[in-house]
C-alpha cells in the first residue's frame, strides 16, 4: 500500500468519525429536547390531577 493511498484512507476514516460525531451530538440534542418535554409533560400532569381523579 502506498503511502498516499494510506492518507486518503486515512483522510476518508477522519471524515467519517467527523460526521458520526456530529450525528451523535445531533442525536443527544434532540434527546435532551425530549427529556425536557417529557419533564414538563409530568409536571403538567401533576398540577392538574387531583388524587379523587384517580
Amino acid at each position: 500500500m502506498s503511502i498516499s493511498t494510506t492518507m486518503s484512507n486515512i483522510n476518508r476514516i477522519q471524515k467519517d468519525i467527523a460526521s458520526l460525531q456530529k450525528q451523535l451530538s445531533d442525536e443527544q440534542r434532540k434527546e435532551a429536547q425530549l427529556s425536557g418535554k417529557i419533564n414538563q409533560i409530568k409536571r403538567s400532569v401533576t398540577k392538574s390531577t387531583s388524587l379523587s381523579t384517580l
